[in-house]
């Protein structure tokens, strides 16, 4: 059983460590593409006169679902919004 531990302690770190090597190997072999449609996005953002968000937060606590809020978010600049 010890030798099973100590097997768990070392192959479990080199295995997690392995597969965020390869990921990150994939993303940057991915280009910039994603950052470009984020930034073009954001600069359309700022051209926005109304915006609507639902907004959803549950907490839990060993599957007992602690908290749970619900809301929707209107901003319409046209109306005095911001």
């Amino acid at each position: 059983m010890n030798k099973k531990k100590k097997w768990l302690s070392f192959g479990i770190p080199l295995t997690a460590g392995a597969v965020l090597l390869v990921a990150s190997g994939f993303t940057a072999s991915a280009g910039s593409a994603g950052y470009d449609a984020y930034k073009e996005a954001l600069k359309t953002n700022t051209n926005v006169k109304s915006v609507t968000a639902d907004v959803s937060v549950t907490v839990s606590d060993n599957g007992a679902e602690k908290l749970n809020a619900k809301a929707k978010l209107k901003l319409d600049k046209d109306q005095g919004g911001a």
